[in-house]
Order: C-alpha cells, then sequence, then structure tokens
C-alpha cells in the first residue's frame, strides 16, 4: 500500500510582481518589506520560496516536507513587465524590429546571437543588423548607482559610438536622458541606431540595495485553502484535474503547480541559491 501525504493546497492568482538586480545579502525580511511598500499593504506579508513543479511529476518525486504547501498558480497576470524593487533606475531600449526595458536588471549585455548558439546578449541586435555580423557581447550597458545613471561600456572589436563619441573599449561613458548608441560590427561602415531612454529616479530610501543577485517576487491572493491526505503515487495531472470541482479555475487560465516553503526572515538571498522565485501573501 502507498504511504499517504498531508499537506495544504490553494489556487492563487498573482496579482503583482517584480524583478530586480539586489545584493546577495539581502534578507527574505527586507524583500518582505519592500514587497509589502511596493503593494502599500499595512503590513508585511508571509513570504515563501517557491518551486515549480512539473506536471508528469508525481507527489513523491516533489519533496514535499512537513509544511509545505502545494499551490496551483494562475499565470494570466504574469505577462505584463515585470516591476522593479530595487533602486535601479529604468531604462528604455529601442532599434530596428525591437525593443526591451531594463526591468530591475542592473546590468544589460549588448550584441547579436549566432545562429548555431543557444547563448544570447540580453539586447539581441541580431535582426537589425546587415551586412558583417556583430560579436555575441559588444558593449555592456550597467547602472551605476553612486550617480543614479546608466553607463555604456565597448567590450570588444565592433565600433560603438554614443551620440557623436567613438566609445573606447573598456571605459563606461555615462548616457545623457536620451542618447543614440550607434553600433557596427568591426570593418563595417553600416551602423545600428539603438535608443537608449532614462526613466524617472527610484523613489529614496523603499528600494532594495542593488546588487548582482536576480530576484523575482510574486503577491498573490488565494482561494479557500483545502487540506488533502493523498498518495505518494498520485500523478500531478490527476490531482490538478481533481481540484477543478474544488477551485473557481478561471476561463483560459494558465494553472501551474509550484510547491512551497517558509523560510525565516533572517535567511540571506545568497543562502538560497540563484533564480529563486520568492512568493509573497
Amino acid at each position: 500500500m502507498a504511504a499517504l501525504i498531508t499537506f495544504t493546497t490553494a489556487l492563487a492568482r498573482v496579482r503583482q510582481h517584480w524583478g530586480a538586480q539586489v545584493s546577495p545579502s539581502t534578507t527574505v525580511g527586507q524583500v518582505a518589506a519592500a514587497v509589502g511598500r511596493a503593494a502599500r499593504l499595512n503590513h508585511a506579508p508571509v513570504v515563501e520560496a517557491a518551486r515549480p513543479a512539473r506536471l508528469e511529476d508525481r507527489l513523491d518525486s516533489l519533496g514535499i516536507q512537513p509544511g509545505d504547501r502545494l499551490v496551483l498558480v494562475d499565470h494570466n497576470d504574469l505577462g505584463q513587465p515585470a516591476a522593479d524593487l530595487s533602486g535601479v533606475r529604468g531604462l528604455s531600449i529601442a532599434w530596428p524590429g525591437g525593443s526591451a526595458e531594463s526591468g530591475g536588471r542592473a546590468r544589460l549585455s549588448l550584441g547579436a546571437s549566432q545562429p548555431d548558439s543557444a547563448q544570447k546578449p540580453d539586447l539581441d541586435l541580431r535582426g537589425a543588423v546587415t551586412g558583417a555580423p556583430l560579436p555575441l557581447t559588444c558593449g555592456v550597458l550597467a547602472f551605476e548607482s553612486s550617480s543614479g545613471g546608466w553607463s555604456v561600456t565597448r567590450t570588444g572589436d565592433a565600433r560603438l559610438s554614443l551620440d557623436d563619441f567613438d566609445l573606447p573599449p573598456g571605459l563606461p561613458v555615462m548616457l545623457n536622458l536620451q542618447s543614440t548608441l550607434w553600433v557596427a560590427a568591426p570593418g563595417s561602415a553600416e551602423a545600428v541606431a539603438v535608443t537608449l531612454t532614462l526613466g524617472e529616479l527610484a523613489a529614496g530610501g523603499g528600494a532594495l540595495p542593488v546588487g548582482s543577485f536576480e530576484l523575482t517576487a510574486w503577491l498573490a491572493d488565494e482561494s479557500r485553502p483545502l487540506t488533502l491526505r493523498a498518495s505518494l503515487n498520485l500523478p500531478l495531472p490527476r490531482l490538478v484535474g481533481g481540484l477543478a470541482s474544488q477551485f473557481p479555475y478561471p476561463a483560459g487560465g494558465h494553472i501551474h503547480p509550484y510547491v512551497l516553503r517558509l523560510i525565516p526572515a533572517q535567511a540571506r538571498l545568497t543562502d538560497l541559491g540563484a533564480g529563486v522565485l520568492l512568493y509573497a501573501r
């Protein structure tokens, strides 16, 4: 007879989500406070680490421990760009055939992907390049916390010109409120125009410290939780389908299961590992 496990579950809708590049020493408690401020809550929310589960999994392969929860998350509201929880000033980037937002990131690579490589720069100009190909990375845009602005640094053999100034390799040059970066492949006279526009300065005092750790945080509303007792052999598709009669699944919703684990407020992000998703409620 298969062993049984008892756990709670709920249906969650992500109503706000954030991205940021913050200091690795930032604590979970600091993130909770920042989420509370950003969402204008009158209390600091409860924060859990969220780990996606695959629908082909069974309960016994999820590593659920006492106190963990299995929550079904509606992804419908995740199509909008993530807001910023850090002190990074926003940067809008546009080039022929493409555009991007910094979205809380403090460092963006610029270049062109190659057909035979899975690697891609953050800002991929491949579709805008004619003639000679650009390198995978030919420049880096970086937020400078000391000045509250952004800089651009040439990192390879491609030719980069900021407005009328040809950039020497390895030297960060600060951007104006709006700048045009001309990017040309080595030996090519054809350049791609990249428009760089600084956003508003981040409000002081409420942001997390800027750093190298990539953070994603969600704030969710949940339905009434259910306590289940199920066989460890139970496949997740049967569980998700069986809960359809208990939860008001949204029409056309994209429902994904996540294992949630409560983490101490004093835990540092660096202790949780890269790619951690923090789920607040």
